[in-house]
């Protein structure tokens, strides 16, 4: 992440500009640079599918009203006592993801420390559904990350009301700027943050090692 008055010298490094984030440096726009090692590593190979999934995207209208719970489930930050729920949780849904999520020390550092603000959703007494957004406290903006939801508590709207919970506690903690990196190839999270009333503001390119591969990430700002 840049500002603008260091993007040029990036880029004359060979870095190149795959997205931006407005509002990253409180208020000011981040660039995201990137350098590639080796040439595959910059190479899109699910280019049309992304771009299909986008336009399909595009399509769908902001939704204002406010989400709604189903019957049966709740939802509340977590605490430092819910890590090792956290971990199985993120255990169960990935394979591998970028960090180490599945580790309860991790989690437990995570939340005692503010690096990250956690929603948990609850269906009866069983955490099936998480969140997190990922705090910068001096630069006034959220990273809205760790989305992961069991397969059999899908397509209920839990993880489009975590963001929508997570933004609201933010707000009153005094940040305002939201953005998420959000797997390309998955039409469900790009709709969630649409409907949320994110834009779209690039793809960064095999950016992270998630469910054993590297995967293309949309960046989402609000």
């Amino acid at each position: 992440m840049c500002r603008s008055t260091d993007k040029k010298y990036f880029e004359n490094e060979g870095f190149v500009c795959e997205g931006h984030i407005s509002g990253f440096f409180k208020g000011e726009t981040a660039y995201c640079m990137s350098y590639f090692l080796k040439p595959y590593r910059k190479e899109c190979k699910n280019r049309m599918a992304i771009q299909k999934i986008l336009n399909d995207v595009e399509k769908i209208d902001v939704v204002h009203d406010t989400p709604q719970l189903h019957k049966g489930y709740s939802i509340a930050l977590a605490e430092a006592s819910d890590a090792q729920s956290l971990a199985d949780l993120y255990g169960e849904v990935f394979a591998s993801y970028p960090t180490p999520l599945m580790q309860r020390d991790y989690v437990e550092y995570l939340i005692t420390n503010q690096k990250s603000i956690f929603a948990k959703i609850l269906h009866g007494e069983k955490l099936v559904s998480a969140a997190s957004a990922e705090v910068n406290w001096e630069l006034g903006n959220a990273e809205m990350t760790d989305c992961a939801t069991l397969t059999e508590h899908t397509r209920k709207g839990l993880m489009r009301y975590a963001i929508y919970y997570l933004e609201n506690d933010m707000r009153q903690k005094n940040i305002n700027t939201f953005y998420s990196i959000s797997r390309a190839m998955s039409p469900g999270i790009n709709i969630i943050f649409k409907k949320l009333g994110y834009t779209y503001t690039g793809t960064l390119i095999n950016n992270c090692h998630i469910c054993g591969q590297f995967e293309d990430m949309n960046l989402w700002v609000k």
